[in-house]
């Protein structure tokens, strides 16, 4: 799905002038690789873990997080 949303950015920035070095129109060559190295280490450390953990306790977690991440973007919505 996310290289459908990058094709549609490289699409829509066709014949476009003035875009920074190393992009493929809209798309960044660098924001697409940098995370590359990173992703490919911690891939099988989280699947690991994933098979260690009880589905509960994952599933405790993730509601965690989104409590939290509801959290972060009200505040944000909240100081504007």
């Amino acid at each position: 799905m996310r290289e459908l949303g990058a094709l549609g950015y490289m699409v829509a920035g066709r014949d476009r002038m003035c875009l920074p070095p190393l992009s493929a129109e809209f798309v960044s060559i660098a924001a697409v690789l940098a995370p590359m190295p990173r992703v490919s280490l911690t891939a099988r450390l989280g699947a690991r873990v994933a098979h260690l953990v009880s589905r509960r306790r994952l599933e405790l977690c993730f509601a965690n997080y989104l409590i939290a991440l509801c959290g972060h973007f009200s505040l944000g919505l909240a100081l504007t």
